[in-house]
């Protein structure tokens, strides 16, 4: 029994350790067995072998397995020749082997060159991660795919020729290879990964194909030296800080293809001076943040967005605003502090706060009312009125515009306003009423808090977008405007008193009727409603018979009783002769010739 015991102790054991090791990888590129660390253990149909000069060499056909470097794992699967990894001089890869496993020579620290066959379609995972003394790299026309961080601190690599059949480059392929001055990025590319070149501080130029649609997030994040890049025509996307603290950057051009700019795409780029932004795109949010020597900036026919702090700080002399541009973010040209021509032909339907806070702009303005074309953008300056009249035209009263005006008691918008902003009159304590036209169609969030002497605010257009928060409009103000309408909608969300509109007509113009033509009259409501009633024409009137109407004067019959002279007399004589044979005429005025 004891002896079954110990028998059924190891073969518990035996299993449980064969457990840890999967089977045997297939051309796919499965795990190793644990039983092929040997010569043979590199693919199912590969050999490795390395010589006394340190060259190891992959021979044979197909996959390479998928090997595993995990610290701490419960279990790893190491490629073979992992130990003997620090005698590595120069790794070749022969013809006829066609992927490259993940981590295949991760740590060769001492190997100088790398050569690659033509056969070899992808690099695996962190294939050559941690080969820092790698300066010779041989790729040959094939391969189609870099894995992610492949090369990753390769800090040896001067210069790489990327094969033109290379369609991937994978998230951190080329991770901080710190020496590396110049890379081709072949005209087939299709993917350039998230980080693939971040911390490669000594790249100079980089030309992006249009095959590349997307730009990842961060990809030449801290590529100090990068002077010259060239982004060709087909490029859609850049990715959030793709080209954050590239430092010797000087000049930017954005093609027409180019759809958006990430986040952060050019933060912290300190030489760049010149940016031009061309065709439908979106700039993101602080793009080009802190890049105190940008001074030109060209925005072309296309451009619809500018996100917020996107060109804070910037040294941007002049602007014009295109008039495609539909939002700009809060503060996106705060602390252009040389910024000081201003042009806008924009049509704008969001404009944040504190957009050009701190320009030169702002500060040459006069204390007043500050107007940018169709926006009331602030108010400068001391301000103890307590009424304020916006002139018409304005189509936009601008975030924050008039906040904290304490002593303003009333305000008089024109028809024209479209839209209130955000934080337009927060905090204004003493407003006591506010009318919105039929032309408003937008009320931001918190346009009227903090209004606390509100009693009425009315809105007449029934279909006005009011940002769904309590705090939108005032608590104790009744809301005026229609049955069914946004503005009921919103009280009834917030349990404030409605009140509905009645129209109230009143006469605006009147066209009066003539013989022949109808007349008219117009009557306004103060909402905005028009009332047209149709007086009918009135016709002609002839009393004393002679053809012409009494009032307009027009001649309105021409028959031979209404003539005179010769004509008369022949009348005269033809009339006795229809009342010898009792011919009773009738004139086309209705006069009996009889």
């Amino acid at each position: 029994m004891k002896k079954f015991r110990r028998f059924l102790s190891v073969a518990l054991a035996v299993i449980m350790l064969l457990s840890v090791f999967p089977f045997v990888g297939n051309n796919s590129g499965l795990f190793p067995s644990a039983r092929a660390i040997t010569s043979s253990g590199a693919g199912n149909n590969l050999k490795w072998s390395i010589d006394s000069n340190g060259t190891l060499e992959i021979s044979g056909t197909g996959n390479m397995y998928y090997f595993s470097i995990v610290q701490g794992a419960v279990y790893q699967i190491t490629p073979p020749w992992y130990d003997k990894r620090g005698s590595v001089k120069k790794i070749v890869i022969c013809d006829g082997v066609t992927e490259i496993g993940n981590y295949a020579f991760y740590g060769c620290s001492n190997a100088e060159t790398v050569e690659i066959a033509g056969s070899v379609k992808k690099i695996g995972k962190k294939a050559f991660s941690g080969c820092c003394s790698v300066s010779e790299l041989n790729f040959n026309s094939g391969l189609e795919e870099i894995g992610e961080y492949a090369f990753e601190n390769c800090d040896a690599l001067i210069n790489v020729a990327l094969p033109g059949t290379l369609k991937a480059v994978s998230d951190g392929s080329f991770f901080s290879c710190e020496k590396l001055e110049a890379i081709n990025l072949p005209e087939n590319l299709e993917t350039l990964g998230n980080k693939a070149f971040f911390g490669c501080s000594s790249l100079k130029a980089v030309t992006i194909p249009g095959s590349v649609k997307v730009i990842g997030d961060k990809v030449f994040y801290q590529c100090y030296a990068l002077a010259s890049l060239t982004l060709c025509e087909g490029v859609e996307e850049i990715g959030d800080e793709a080209f954050r603290k590239c430092g010797a950057l000087k000049a930017v051009s954005l093609p027409k293809s180019l759809i958006s700019v990430g986040q952060s795409a050019f933060i912290n780029c300190g030489s760049l001076e010149e940016v031009l932004v061309s065709g439908k795109t979106v700039i993101g949010d602080s793009a080009f943040k802190s890049c105190d020597s940008l001074s030109s900036l060209t925005l072309s026919e296309g451009v619809e967005t500018i996100g917020k702090e996107a060109f804070s700080g910037c040294a941007i002399e002049s602007l014009v605003l295109p008039k495609t541009v539909k939002t700009i973010g809060d503060a996106a040209f705060m602390n252009c502090t040389s910024l000081k021509s201003i042009e806008n032909n924009a049509e704008i339907t969001n404009f944040g706060i504190l957009v050009f806070y701190a320009t030169k702009w702002l500060d040459e303005y006069p204390d007043n009312v500050v107007y940018l074309g169709d926006i009331l953008y602030a108010i400068k300056g001391d301000f103890s009125k307590t009424s304020l009249t916006v002139k018409d035209g304005t189509r936009l009263i601008a975030g924050s515009a008039c906040n904290n005006l304490t002593s303003l008691e009333k305000v008089s918008l024109p028809s024209s306003v479209e839209i209130i902003g955000k934080y337009a009159f927060y905090n204004c304590s003493s407003l006591t009423s506010v009318t919105l036209s039929r032309n408003v169609v937008s009320v931001e969030q918190q346009a009227f808090a903090n209004c606390s002497a509100m009693t009425d605010i009315t809105i007449f257009n029934p279909s006005c977008a009011i940002y769904d928060a309590e705090s939108t409009l005032p608590a104790d103000a009744v809301i005026t405007s229609f049955e069914n309408s946004t503005a009921q909608q919103y009280a009834l969300t917030y349990s404030r008193q409605f009140r509905a509109h009645t129209h109230t007509f009143t006469e605006s113009d009147y066209t009066p009727p003539t013989c022949t033509q109808s007349g008219e009259l117009i009557s306004i409501c103060v909402c905005g409603e028009t009332s047209i009633s149709v007086i009918p024409e009135l016709g002609h009137n002839d009393s004393d018979g002679d053809g012409v109407c009494d009032r307009c004067s027009e001649v309105i019959c021409s028959c031979i009783c209404h003539q005179t002279g010769f004509k008369r007399v022949i009348y005269k004589l033809i009339r006795i002769f229809w009342k010898i044979f009792g011919i009773n005429k009738i004139c086309e005025c209705g006069i009996s010739h009889y």
